[in-house]
């Protein structure tokens, strides 16, 4: 339980929510990704710059993109500063 709170406590672990999304991604679970995604967008506006370059480099969330364009354009609705090049 704590594990689960500790981002919302601890802005060091905002990262948690976009290796959460990674995870749900890989496990076909797109709502849940980008609930993931959505959250840590709402909750660490500050830190989109660097997670548009970690999405960038994530291979599992590519793929996913493709492989699943609603996916991607469900992220892209709900977070549109993640594929622009200003926050």
């Amino acid at each position: 339980m704590l594990a689960r709170r500790l981002p919302e406590q601890d802005a060091r672990f905002y990262f948690t929510y976009f290796n959460l999304a990674v995870i749900r991604a890989l496990r076909g679970e797109f709502c849940l990704a980008a609930d993931a995604l959505a959250t840590l967008a709402r909750r660490f506006p500050d830190r989109l710059g660097e997670v548009r370059l970690k999405l960038a480099q994530s291979t599992p969330l590519r793929e996913a993109f493709v492989n699943s364009p609603e996916f991607r354009s469900d992220v892209e609705r709900r977070i549109p500063a993640l594929f622009s090049n200003t926050n």
